[in-house]
């Protein structure tokens, strides 16, 4: 029975169902039949002569979209734009134009609702000012059908595009309506209508300034609409912008002028939130941060909403709190007031944001200080500060990676202004024209960069800013150990070269340091003790000075100055120095040079020096025997006077590249004494002059130079307690010899009558009269210098055979010449002449011959002698 009795149900809606369609059909087809040609035309008809003039459509009458209301639908209407042929003011899918169905069947023609569907409006302003939305709304008169009542009461409108662009004043804006819907006596002069709704904001351009995000508005408004007097009067009214939620309330007319004059309020604003529905590139800027407190605002807007109205605003901020996620440091306690107004021409190139008051504290210390910022399409920017901060806080509060150090206590009263070219993406050419007037003081500080090898501590001094320069009146400390300095001058460029990275930093200053270190300056971070000879040069690339400077005592390595004065300055990794005066090895130094240590390259260092009576020991330890052990500070001493000229490579360690150095010293030796030479040594053993193992010289001077790893010495004559001799040669850096000796037979002679009575020989006592007259022995010394090997040097000994004799012919003719008046024209010799030196050849090679036997009958001992054959 039970299941019969819901068989029964089942059936009955069943067939309700199918009569119920059936009778919709029916009406449906009966409504079409009947009045679709009536409702369309009325429709079309008043909406080309109130609303739309030109419409293009397809029109059609349906009852099943949007039952229980029978519609005439305008489908994929579009609307040709007035200023441009091939363009479009308006484009819809679809309008539905809504009737009560049992109003029609009374033959009453009531339009209840509208609704518009999937499409874009696009209102324009060309640049003479003229505007395709003006015919939108016909001014013709009112002539509607008597059959035709309008009682619309309900609007809708959903996913519908709207863009305005107003080329004469450069605005614009573009945004969709995702679903609104309006409430109200739309057919009455006056009465109060409803809104709720959701639209997307995509951009608003005025001028250069663009606000470009995808800003969520949602709108709840009551108005008080009179179509008399063409106005509509907000009242218990609010619109959110994404988070920010404020009242509105005002006035806004919508007839010829369309003028607006409003009012928003909102109170206790999200801060946080609040930035955080900012567009990227205006959000980026403090992304790093939290931002948190009590914030309330008030907007006016009045004008013309045509074009941009005037916007002037009021806002404040209490218990706020501005804390560096990262990091944690924060500002705290802050608050401040300002305004906000788009200026005279309602535009940001008008506008001015004014903070009058920022106050709170940073880690525990007071802040304070105003705000202002112009033109806010390129804003010029003007702040006052007044503040006690520490500098490790402030790294870590702005978020400088560069620096690796920061430590220390900075106060500040600074009048600080610039023009950025956008303030939310700031660049280091923002900073160039900048304006800045006040003072810092910098106490106990510590800083370091990071990549870079020097640290600075216990800074403390004080910095004026005047326009675009920042004169340092004093900053002193130490850079790496225990090098002082005492700066005053200028620093250019300070503030890009502290928060943008490969910025450049020049100093223009006065330079003075007790004691300067080279050493410690260049030594890598981290260095054990035990490489303590270990360096790397590392000049900055995007810092360049010019001192003037003082150093009562600088070292480096061995070497040691006092009372140093010159000038120094850098550039493109560069230095050079010149004008250097200094006390140094017991004498004066005066020089210039250069040192180049480019990235990627090595290290070149060239110069020239002047040394004033220093002590040529002193001189070759602390200079390190130039890198070479020919002859080192154990060899020689004696006081030098030196113009010494050089140029040499390095590693970027310093390691010296030998075959790199070239050197020429045109130098004098005054009282000096060579010793422990192993040369002179041998030399001494090999012909028995004991003197010769320790020279003692009254006045020594030559011009040496070095080249391809090779010290050449030119030919000097030494007067020495081991009498006279004349000196030549080359000595390599591998410690390979060749030098040439001119000495006297009579010394050789005095030598081994010495040997054998020191006082007396057997032919008297032998005497050097000076000079360098007599027979001349020459002695070859070459090969490795601890094994050299001796000879007689026939060559030499031939040429000054030859050139003597030569040199005394020359003196017999031009004295002929000269008291007779001989040999007049004659510029070359004759065959005689040259028949006498073949037999002055000869009879100088028989002398050479009877020399050598008689030197080696006495030569004795450990050394193998060669002869060389002319």
């Amino acid at each position: 029975m039970a299941k019969n009795r819901k068989k029964l149900i089942w059936k009955g809606i069943l067939l309700t169902v199918l009569i119920t369609g059936a009778l919709l059909i029916a009406l449906s087809l009966y409504l079409k039949h009947n009045y679709k040609d009536i409702m369309v035309a009325l429709i079309k008809d008043e909406v080309e002569r109130h609303v739309i003039p030109d419409v293009y459509t397809e029109i059609d009458f349906t009852l099943w979209r949007t039952f229980p209301n029978a519609s005439v639908v305008f489908k994929d209407t579009r609307v040709v734009d007035p200023l441009a042929a091939d363009a479009y003011i308006f484009r819809a899918k679809g309008m539905f134009f809504k009737f009560n169905v049992l109003d029609l069947l009374r033959g009453n023609y009531r339009l209840t609702s509208m609704e518009v569907a999937d499409g874009d409006i696009s209102l324009v302003v060309n640049e003479h000012g003229e505007a395709n939305f003006n015919h939108l709304l016909s001014p013709a008169p009112d002539t509607t059908a008597a059959e035709l009542q309008m009682s619309l009461d309900n609007i809708v409108f959903k996913n519908i595009s709207v863009s305005w662009q107003d080329d004469k004043n450069r605005q614009g804006a573009q945004l969709t309506i995702n679903n609104m819907r309006a409430r109200g006596q739309f057919s009455s002069l006056a009465y109060t209508m409803s809104t709720e709704g959701e639209m997307v904001l995509h951009k608003l351009t005025d001028k250069d300034f663009t606000w470009s995000n995808q800003d969520r508005i949602t709108m709840a408004l009551q108005m008080d609409v009179s179509n008399e007097e063409k106005r509509v009067q907000f009242t218990q009214s609010r619109v959110t912008f994404n988070s920010l939620s404020m009242d509105l309330e005002g006035l806004v007319g919508f007839g010829q002028e369309r003028k607006a004059d409003l009012h928003m309020h909102a109170s206790r604003i999200d801060i946080h939130k609040l930035i955080g529905d900012l567009p990227e590139q205006y959000g980026a800027v403090v992304s790093p941060y939290r931002i948190d407190g009590d914030g309330t605002a008030h907007i006016y807007i009045k004008g013309s909403y045509a074009v941009m109205p005037h916007i002037r605003s009021r806002f404040s901020l209490a218990n706020g709190k501005m804390e560096h996620i990262n990091s944690g440091v924060a500002l705290e306690g802050l608050a401040f007031k300002g305004t906000f107004s788009n200026g005279e021409k309602n535009s940001a190139a008008t506008s001015v944001l004014n903070v009058e008051q920022f106050q709170g504290n940073f880690s525990g210390q007071p802040f304070s200080g105003r705000f202002r910022a112009r033109e806010l399409d390129r804003p010029a920017i003007e702040l006052y500060t007044k503040a006690s901060l520490d500098i490790g806080k402030v790294r870590d509060f702005a978020g400088l990676d560069t620096v690796e150090t920061a430590q220390g206590q900075v106060e500040a009263d600074l009048d600080f202004a610039f023009k950025p070219e956008n303030i939310f993406a700031l660049q280091p050419e923002d900073f160039r024209d900048s304006r800045a007037n006040g003072t810092v003081s910098v106490r106990g500080a510590r800083i370091k960069v990071k990549g870079s090898q020097l640290e600075a501590r216990s800074l403390s001094g004080n910095l004026s800013f005047t326009n675009r320069d920042v004169t340092v009146r004093e900053l002193r400390g130490y850079i790496n150990g225990e090098n002082d300095f005492y700066i005053k001058g200028s620093l250019y460029n300070l503030l890009p070269f502290m928060l943008f990275k490969n910025e450049n930093l020049h100093i223009a200053a006065d330079f003075r340091s007790k004691n300067l270190r080279i050493d410690d300056l260049l030594r890598p971070e981290g260095l054990q003790q035990s490489q303590a000879d270990e360096y790397y040069l590392d000049l900055p690339r995007n810092i360049s000075f010019n001192f003037a400077m003082e150093a009562h005592n600088i070292a480096f390595r061995k070497f040691r100055g006092q009372n140093v004065q010159g000038n120094a300055r850098m550039k493109n990794q560069v230095l050079y120095f010149s004008q250097m005066k200094m006390n140094s090895m017991e004498g004066e130094v005066v020089g210039k040079g250069t040192v180049s240590a480019k990235a990627g390259q090595d290290v070149y260092v060239n110069g020239e020096a002047f040394l004033h009576k220093v002590q040529m020991e002193q001189a070759l330890y602390q200079l390190e025997n130039l890198n070479q052990e020919a002859i080192t500070h154990e060899n020689i001493s004696g006081e030098l006077t030196s113009n010494f000229q050089f140029s040499a490579r390095f590693t970027r360690s310093l390691k010296p590249i030998q075959n790199s150095f070239i050197a020429q010293a045109d130098l004098k030796i005054d009282n000096g004494q060579l010793q422990n030479f192993e040369p002179l040594e041998r030399m001494a053993r090999f012909l028995n002059i004991s003197q010769l193992a320790q020279v003692e010289f009254k006045t020594l001077e030559n011009s040496i130079s070095l080249k391809d790893m090779v010290i050449t010495i030119p030919q000097m004559e030494v007067r020495s307690n081991a009498g006279n001799m004349k000196l030549r040669g080359s000595h390599t850096l591998d410690n390979e010899v060749e030098y040439y000796v001119e000495m006297l037979l009579s010394q050789l002679l005095s030598g081994i009558a010495q040997r054998s009575k020191p006082e007396h020989s057997e032919f008297g006592e032998i005497r050097d009269e000076g000079g360098f007259s007599g027979i001349k022995l020459f002695i070859k010394v070459h090969g490795p210098l601890e094994d050299p090997r001796f000879s007689y040097d026939a060559k030499s000994l031939a040429t000054e055979v030859q050139d003597g004799m030569r040199a005394q012919r020359q003196s017999v003719r031009q004295s002929l010449h000269d008291e007779l008046g001989l040999f007049r024209g004659d510029t070359t010799l004759d065959h005689r002449e040259k028949s006498e030196r073949r037999k002055e050849r000869e009879q100088r090679r028989a002398q050479q011959e009877e020399e050598k036997a008689r030197l080696e009958k006495r030569e004795q001992g450990e050394f193998i002698i060669e002869w060389e054959e002319e």
